[in-house]
């Protein structure tokens, strides 16, 4: 009996930090987590920025090419330039209409899957 009770307050102090170690690791697990989805948002933001910027010039350049060939058939920029202007109109207020089925919907499936796969894969690991 005598070995028992002096077993006990050992083997609880090694519990202890035994407790203490796991904590440290799974807060060190999380950080590690947090800067690789940080890491992944913030290099998938500027492949999409840069993405967008392109576009937006493509675009853009490619509109006045359309509005002055279409002011040329039509024999009005005024009136080439109002057309593509509505177009654009039209376009916008689809896409205001549809802002979050095209936007928040897809962002949050993004968030989503970036963040709960990361868990699901770290757990895995253990």
């Amino acid at each position: 009996m005598n070995n028992r009770k002096n077993n006990t307050p050992n083997n609880t102090g090694l519990v202890s930090e035994d407790v203490k170690e796991y904590i440290s690791l799974r807060i060190q697990a999380l950080k590690l987590a947090a800067v690789e989805n940080l890491s992944t948002f913030v290099s998938s933001a500027f492949g999409v920025l840069v993405f967008v910027l392109c576009l937006v010039v493509a675009l853009m350049l490619l509109t006045v090419g359309f509005t002055l060939w279409l002011g040329e058939l039509l024999g009005s920029d005024a009136l080439a330039f109002a057309i593509v202007g509505g177009f654009f109109g039209v376009v916008s207020l689809v896409a205001f209409l549809l802002r979050d089925r095209l936007i928040a919907d897809a962002m949050v499936r993004t968030f989503s899957r970036m963040f709960f796969t990361t868990r699901q894969n770290a757990e895995d690991d253990e």
